[in-house]
């Protein structure tokens, strides 16, 4: 957007135990700031006890001006007009609406992680899958999503991407899984670092009867995940 530069204030209790007045006074002291750019609904300090008014007053003692924005409309896949909020955008990865997520973004969701190594059990299934470490920020909803990831070596390619415990196998621990489709190298060394990209939703996690069972519809998953993906490219 044109920032010569980026200072982003990480949360923490002191921060976020500011008086409306003294987390100006902060930014004041820090930045000399000339105008603040917010929503009309924005709300700062302890208790979100600071609003727009506030920070008004608070800009003619401290020589700033402020400027308020309305938010900016989205429309969604279903023909429904949003305004674009981060609040909106977690409530649509909790249900697993990446598709609708891209599109306040205005690009898709993606997550960053280290690949671990795993069970191998998608190997044995014939469906061998890059294991994502620890990541800090929200996954989507349990699921099965196209999408697209990189490879060891950085090459980008199409991808099924599951997340969830392994009902059929009786996991606990909630993992993200990406299976590189028609991706012939080898994917059984770890700590590289790989970027995954949700495209759409592709159906609900749920226990298999059966692994030949599970295999069968690992396949279709990939079949589908392969031609949604097609149109994106």
């Amino acid at each position: 957007m044109g920032a010569d530069e980026v200072h982003r204030l990480v949360p923490s209790h002191e921060l976020l135990g500011m008086t409306p007045a003294s987390f100006i006074e902060s930014v004041v002291e820090s930045y000399q700031p000339s105008v603040f750019i917010e929503g009309p609904d924005f709300r700062f300090g302890k208790g979100r006890a600071g609003s727009i008014a506030t920070l008004e007053a608070l800009g003619k003692q401290n020589g700033f001006a402020v400027e308020v924005i309305e938010p900016l409309e989205v429309v969604l896949a279903d023909h429904t007009i949003v305004p674009a909020r981060s609040s909106l955008v977690r409530w649509l990865l909790a249900h697993g609406r990446v598709a609708d997520a891209a599109l306040v973004l205005e690009r898709p969701y993606q997550i960053k992680a280290i690949v671990e190594s795993g069970d191998k059990q998608g190997r044995l299934l014939g469906c061998p899958t890059a294991n994502c470490g620890e990541v800090d920020v929200m996954l989507p909803a349990d699921g099965v999503y196209a999408g697209f990831a990189n490879s060891p070596n950085g090459s980008l390619h199409a991808a099924a991407i599951s997340i969830g415990s392994k009902p059929t196998f009786a996991g606990q621990r909630r993992l993200c899984e990406v299976h590189l489709i028609d991706y012939d190298g080898e994917l059984d060394y770890y700590d590289w670092s790989i970027e995954v990209q949700f495209s759409s939703w592709i159906r609900a996690q749920f226990a298999f009867v059966s692994e030949q069972s599970l295999i069968d519809q690992m396949k279709r998953d990939v079949d589908v995940c392969r031609l949604r993906l097609e149109s994106v490219v």
